[in-house]
């Protein structure tokens, strides 16, 4: 299993992020304890993500722990006990599928693996069909682009967000733009909010084949 969690950290998130981390703790306890061979990354964004390239994006320590796996969950939990960051309270939705789109085409998903995304917001997705198709700092991707990405790379895609959302005012009339607040439903499924890890379903799988190597080595 290979997961990525797209963690939104403006200012209206503060108050969640020490119950993220102490849950996704517990996720990665858990895929130990199931057994399960893992790759687990965890990026915090906010705003827009146009004007910065992918490697600016994804080499920042203090925003994304890049892939890693069983053999280093010790690294894992010591990343969520000192990266606990939230920004400022903006104005406007957080850039959503600028992210998912960079994860699902930089992120070095493992061939076989099963792929899940997990986004963790309370505000809606930053959309062309929201109040910033004319602004320098509008989302790059499409609802629609998102669509089609996740299915060609066979990536599922979770998603934990509260019913009554963040940084609406100006954003949203749904008698001028009701497709603003589609966000996540049309490729993702739902799951609780605030987030809870046991909603994902790790589907730990039985050991069909294994193959061992015994090396020895001889003193002088």
């Amino acid at each position: 299993m290979d997961i990525v969690f797209l963690v939104d950290m403006t200012g209206s998130m503060k108050d969640e992020m020490p119950g993220i981390h102490s849950e996704l703790h517990e996720f990665v306890n858990r895929l130990l304890s199931e057994h399960v061979d893992f790759h687990i990354s965890i990026v915090k964004y906010e705003g827009s993500t146009v004007e910065n390239s992918p490697a600016e994006s994804y080499t920042d320590w203090a925003f994304t722990m890049p892939f890693r796996g069983v053999m280093e969950a010790e690294e894992i939990h010591q990343w969520l006990d000192h990266v606990q960051l939230s920004g400022g309270e903006w104005w406007d939705p957080a850039a959503s599928y600028d992210q998912l789109m960079l994860v699902i085409s930089e992120f070095d998903f493992r061939k076989d693996a099963r792929k899940v995304i997990v986004i963790i917001t309370d505000s809606p997705a930053k959309s062309v069909y929201g109040t910033f198709w004319y602004a320098p700092d509008c989302s790059a991707a499409t609802l629609s682009a998102i669509e089609l990405f996740l299915k060609d790379k066979g990536v599922e895609a979770l998603y934990s967000q509260p019913e009554k959302l963040h940084h609406l005012k100006g954003y949203f009339d749904a008698n001028i733009n009701p497709k603003a607040m589609v966000g996540f439903e049309t490729f993702g499924t739902r799951i609780s909010w605030p987030f809870r890890q046991e909603d994902i379903n790790i589907k730990a799988g039985q050991i069909v084949d294994s193959q061992y190597l015994l090396c020895m080595e001889k003193s002088a």
